[in-house]
Formats: C-alpha cells, sequence, structure tokens
C-alpha cells in the first residue's frame, strides 16, 4: 500500500506540475526544493519495493500489528559478538550508487542489560574517492533530537566532496530514528496534525488533542516491548563509538549539527581516545536549560531582524516600522483567524490551513532557521497585514515548511530524549517564565509548545539522567565551532560558550546566516575542509569577510 501511495504521489505531481503550480508565490529558493522532493519520490518508490523484500526475509524482527499502525520490535534473541556490522541495502535513495554501501549496526538497545534485545541502525558509508584514504572517517550526527539523516542522505552528499578526497564520509539514522529499527515514530502525532490544520481550537485545546495522540504513540511503542529509557544522548554517544569499532576503525572525526552537537560533545566527553577532531555547528551546550529558552533566542533572532532591516535603505523604506506592524499582524490574526491553502511538498496535495496568532508565530519562527527564508521575512510581514487579494502567496509558501512537521522526524524518540537530557534539569514553571517576555507574535506559539512537551514528558515517565548530563564538557580535543549570527535556536552565544568551555577551539561567526551554516553558503564548507585537513593549524576565515546580507523587498 505505501509504493502504490508513492507511485500514485509521483504520478500527481507531475500531472498537476509540481515544479511550478499556479496561484503560487516565484521565490527563487522552492525551486530547488521541489526538484529535490521528486527526485526522492521516485527513489524512495525503489527503495520501498526493496525494502519490502528485506523486511519479509528478516528473522531477527518481530511485527507487532494495531489498528492504526505497526512497531518493529528490537530483537528478542540475543546474539554474541556486538557491536556488528551487517551489509545491506540501502534503503532511502538512492539504493545504489557508486562507492556508497549500507547496512546496519548491530547493539544492545540497553547496555545495561545482560538480556537486552538487540536494535539495528541503518547505516551509509560514502568511500573516499582515493583508493588508498586517510584511517579516521568523518561521521555525521543529525539533529532533532529525532530527525532522519538518511533521508537527505542525496541532498546532502554534494557538500562532502572535498572531504571524498581523503576519507570516508559515514551517515546513519540514530537509535530509533528514520530507517533503524525499532523507529519510534508517532504516525498518530502526524496524522492528528494534519486532520485539523483547519480546526479553529485555543491553545488549550491544542495541547490536549496533541497530548492524546503522543499518549496513543507511546502507549504502542511501548506495547511492543520498546524500553523508552535507553533513548538518550549517552546511549547515542555509545551508539557512535561501536560504529566506529564496528567498521574498523581507530580513530574518527565528528561532525555534530544541532542537537547532534550534544551527542557529539557527549562523545567527547566518554570516548576522547577515539577522537581525531569535531566540528559542532549550531550548538547546544549541555549544561544550559534548553527548555523554554529557545524562546528567548528566537526573540534576540526576531529582535535583529528588526534591528537590520530599519539599517537598511531599502528594507526600511518598504517595511518601515517592522516591529510595530509584526504585533498588529499579530493581534489582527488572532482575533480574526484567516484560511490559507498550502501546499504539501511531497504529494502536491493542497490543505487549508488555518492561521491565528500561534501558527503565525510558528512560522515566523521557522523563516529565521535559514538564510533563504529569512530574506523574506519583512515581506511576509508586511504582505500578510496589508494584503489586498487575500493570497497570501508569501505566508503560503513558509507555511509549506510548517505542513512538514513530524514528516522527517521520530517524535517518540525526540521525546524520549528531550524528557531525559532536558526535563531533567528544568520545570514547567521556570520554562514558561522564560517565555513572557519575548514579542507577542511568538510567546503563544512557545508558551503552548512548552506546555505540551512537559505534560508529555510527565506521561511518558522519562528515565531520571545522571547530573553529568547538566555539566559542561571540557577536554583538549581540536575542535571548530561553527554559528550563525541569526540562529533563533541555538545563538551564537552558546558556540562562544562551548568554544571558551574547550583547551583547543575555534569559533567562527556566520554574518547573516541562522541555524546549520555548513548547508548555506561555501564559505562554511571551504572553512570545514581546511581545518578538517590540519585540525592544528588555525583556518583561515577571510571568506566569512566577504557574505553580504540583505532583504527582500519584491
Amino acid at each position: 500500500m505505501k509504493c502504490q501511495l508513492l507511485r500514485t504521489a509521483i504520478i500527481s505531481f507531475g500531472l498537476t506540475g509540481g515544479l511550478q503550480t499556479p496561484n503560487q508565490p516565484s521565490l527563487w529558493w522552492r525551486i530547488p526544493i521541489r526538484i529535490f522532493v521528486f527526485i526522492a519520490l521516485f527513489l524512495a518508490l525503489v527503495a520501498c519495493e526493496t525494502s519490502l523484500t528485506q523486511l519479509a526475509t528478516t528473522k531477527e524482527t518481530t511485527k507487532i500489528e494495531s489498528s492504526s499502525t505497526s512497531t518493529i520490535m528490537p530483537t528478542l534473541t540475543p546474539i554474541p559478538k556486538l557491536p556488528r556490522f551487517e551489509p545491506s541495502e540501502c534503503q532511502f535513495y538512492p539504493p545504489r550508487i557508486s562507492r556508497v554501501e549500507c547496512g546496519y549496526l548491530l547493539v544492545p538497545e540497553d547496555r545495561s542489560r545482560e538480556d537486552s534485545p538487540i536494535i539495528r541502525m541503518h547505516v551509509a558509508i560514502a568511500r573516499s574517492f582515493n583508493d588508498d584514504p586517510l584511517p579516521d572517517p568523518l561521521v555525521y550526527l543529525s539533529g532533532g533530537p529525532g530527525s532522519h539523516s538518511l533521508d537527505f542522505f542525496y541532498g546532502n552528499l554534494g557538500n562532502y566532496t572535498d572531504v571524498r578526497e581523503y576519507r570516508d564520509v559515514i551517515f546513519f539514522d540514530p537509535r530509533g530514528v528514520g530507517y533503524s529499527i525499532p523507529s519510534l515514530d508517532c504516525p498518530e502525532v502526524v496524522d492528528s496534525f494534519h486532520e485539523t490544520l483547519d480546526l479553529k481550537e485555543s491553545s488549550e485545546e491544542w495541547v490536549d488533542r496533541n497530548l492524546e495522540a503522543n499518549i496513543r504513540c507511546l502507549e504502542r511503542l511501548k506495547n511492543a516491548g520498546i524500553s523508552l529509557d535507553a533513548y538518550n544522548s549517552a546511549e547515542m554517544a555509545a551508539d557512535v563509538n561501536d560504529l566506529r569499532e564496528a567498521l574498523g576503525y581507530e580513530t574518527m572525526n565528528l561532525f555534530g549539527v544541532s542537537y547532534g552537537t550534544r551527542t557529539a560533545l557527549t562523545v567527547m566527553r566518554d570516548f576522547p581516545e577515539t577522537l581525531r577532531s569535531v566540528v559542532l555547528d549550531s550548538v547546544v551546550p549541555l549544561e544550559l536549560d534548553l527548555l523554554g529558552t529557545d524562546a528567548i533566542s528566537a526573540d534576540q533572532s526576531l529582535n535583529l531582524v528588526f534591528e537590520r532591516c530599519a539599517e537598511e535603505r531599502r528594507c526600511s523604506e518598504a517595511f518601515p516600522d517592522l516591529e510595530t506592524t509584526l504585533g498588529e499582524l499579530f493581534e489582527q490574526l488572532d482575533s480574526n483567524p484567516i484560511i490559507v491553502q498550502v501546499s504539501h511538498l511531497f504529494t502536491n496535495e493542497t490543505y487549508d490551513v488555518l492561521v491565528n496568532g500561534e501558527v503565525l508565530g510558528a512560522s515566523v519562527v521557522e523563516a529565521l532557521y535559514y538564510y533563504e527564508t529569512l530574506i523574506y521575512l519583512p515581506k511576509l510581514i508586511y504582505e500578510t497585514r496589508f494584503a489586498e487579494d487575500e493570497s497570501f502567496e508569501t505566508l503560503a509558501t513558509s507555511l509549506e515548511i510548517y505542513l512538514l512537521y513530524g514528516d522527517y522526524s521520530s517524535e517518540g524518540m525526540r521525546h524520549a530524549v528531550l524528557c531525559s537530557d532536558e526535563g531533567t534539569f528544568s520545570t514547567l514553571e521556570s520554562a514558561l517564565d522564560k517565555t513572557m517576555n519575548v514579542h507577542p507574535a511568538i510567546a503563544g506559539y512557545f508558551q503552548r509548545d512548552v506546555e505540551m512537551i512537559f505534560r508529555i514528558c510527565e506521561a511518558w515517565g522519562a528515565k531520571v539522567a545522571d547530573p553529568i548530563e547538566n555539566r559542561p564538557v571540557k577536554g583538549d580535543i581540536p575542535t571548530l565551532v561553527l554559528a550563525g549570527e541569526f540562529d533563533p535556536v541555538t545563538p551564537p552565544e552558546w558556540g562562544q560558550l562551548v568554544a571558551d568551555t574547550l583547551d583547543d577551539a575555534y569559533f567562527v561567526k556566520f554574518p547573516g546566516l541562522g541555524h546549520y551554516v555548513f548547508s548555506e553558503l561555501r564559505c562554511p564548507r571551504w572553512i570545514f575542509a581546511a581545518f578538517l585537513e590540519d585540525p592544528d593549524k588555525v583556518p583561515d576565515t577571510s571568506c566569512v569577510d566577504t557574505i553580504q546580507f540583505n532583504f527582500m523587498t519584491r
């Protein structure tokens, strides 16, 4: 059925003009996204049909059926010689490509139990172009927590061409994520989100509905025999070390992005002898209280947008008094929500999305993440506030990202990690306090999110983390720390904090960029490659001064 849906989606995407549809904004940055989606859909079909054959013959898993979805249990029969790597077909696009090998890393789900079930993490190894590569690979650690890594393998691989001239590059879906087994995906939550996009509801009703969907997911995962207490940063760090061991490498280089930097820092703490160098992009320090603090970080980024627009002649003339206008727009939508038609990036299906003040806040925050959306934010605010034809084109485009909620994230894994690693050291009251003094347009969005997370954690009954998970990581491993000036969730100050705590770290801040700077421009990748070649040498950062940033006014 899933493969048939993919076939239908591909046909629909092509017949309806998936690369350009009528009445959609002609923002240049959406075109490569749509091309990527079309290619990904086609090759996801190939992977789907391949995976059906493999799953049918897999004897180490048991499928638990439910009325709404199914969960693959971790293997119940203990297997010797762990960790172990088992080659397999790639379960994602591309299923076959030159010099790329795939397989599964097998490890205990809970290393504290001798009779622990076995879990499997899907791995892709992009071999070096050199037949005699350097002995220490680069290992990529995705963020989230819970974000899929391998769904974006092909789109990301080209950024590592320079690295692959000399060494292997390894990507994998962490435990509980994506193509790994078991997967802690929560289709109950994603379905609830899509089914109520046009529903007018209060914040309390929104939280209650999401809590109910998450509890259904939690019960299904527990009934499948999954030990949620085993899904945390310390276990993920041990997985990284086991991956190195199973593949036969003595040392490795780490590249952590967003919450993946927390995993990287944990590896630096627990397995320092295995590391040659580390790159941290958009850092999450262990010692900071993440829950609620993201509201302060987003508010700081938003204020920077107001300041920069006021300083730019073209922006200030086109969009005067931007901060006040956003406040007026929030009040307008909070009192009189609007319906905006939004196209899904996968299926090209059109959804009616009710936009109130909180959905506006979500759209604004998501626009702050990336250069391609950030430059349109003042236009989005003004166009929506003063739109006469009710097309809301820029807003509709920004909501395409909002519509992907949960599609590339294993929500069960996200909450298992956050409830343990972050919830242990925070309270609902302290987290809500952090949201009280931010711009009204984003305050409600963060307040409902904070309340939902803590109520989920209460229902989750998450394991209390060791106090060491809230302490700064120290050490002398050569480390490059990258940060974007506008980052709304991991601000540059966090990167500077980590760099100052480590004995051998270089910190680089990029003007005009947001979250995950490596993916934005060539300059961060040049600095990255230079550091990886010689981690003991101060990298040349002169390209940073050439970065130009201007808001779009048309």
